[in-house]
C-alpha cells in the first residue's frame, strides 16, 4: 500500500499532466479525440482510486464514477 503523501503526489501529477495535455490541445498542436484522451484519463482514474485508499484523503464517489 502506498503512503498518503505519495498518493496525493501521484494525484497531483496526474491532474497536472492532464492540464498540460489540455493546453497542448488548446494551442492547436493536438486534436481532442477519444483515442488520444484515453491515457490521461487512465492516469486520473488510477490516481483517484489510489487516493481514495488513504486514511486522511477521501475522494467523492460521484467524481470517481465520472472518471470510471
Amino acid at each position: 500500500m502506498i503512503s498518503e503523501l505519495e498518493s496525493q503526489g501521484r494525484f497531483r501529477v496526474a491532474i497536472q499532466g492532464f492540464h498540460r495535455w489540455l493546453r497542448v490541445v488548446d494551442q492547436g498542436a493536438k486534436v481532442l479525440m477519444k483515442e488520444n484522451i484515453v491515457e490521461p484519463m487512465r492516469d486520473i482514474r488510477i490516481a483517484l482510486l489510489e487516493a481514495d485508499g488513504c486514511e486522511n484523503f477521501s475522494v467523492s464517489l460521484p467524481v470517481v464514477r465520472m472518471f470510471v
